[in-house]
């Protein structure tokens, strides 16, 4: 008997939910802009069973958070690509960006590594 789309899911996550891993910016040229790149297959088809929306936190210079607190919260997004429009002023900042998953029952998950990069024209 084939397995459903949540237990298979759940055999590609031992140990809990997946975490986001969308990887840096990689578009920050043509204008200040940055995108939000889709997650893996794997983890793209386990999100689309358990998970509601990406949360995306940025801190722009300095050093880099320690946690949620010290970054922004820019959006919570439902779809990729992301697009988020930097201000010119922020040209050569390093941007540091913190992505997690939210479930259907609006509860976050943890926050994936740490993505940084530096802000071009």
């Amino acid at each position: 008997m084939a397995a459903s789309r949540r237990e298979v899911a759940a055999l590609r996550t031992p140990g809990g939910p997946p975490s986001p891993s969308g990887g840096p910016p990689s578009h920050l040229g043509g204008g200040p802009s940055a995108r939000q790149k889709p997650a893996a297959s794997a983890l793209e088809r386990a999100r689309s069973v358990v998970h509601q929306a990406c949360e995306i936190f940025l801190k722009i210079g300095g050093d880099p958070p320690i946690d949620e607190t010290t970054c922004k919260r820019v959006a919570r997004d439902t779809a990729t690509p992301y697009v988020f429009e930097l201000e010119t002023a922020d040209i050569g900042k390093t941007a540091y960006w913190l992505f997690r998953w939210v479930n259907g029952k609006d509860e976050p998950g943890p926050f994936g590594p740490l993505v940084s990069a530096t802000i071009t024209a």
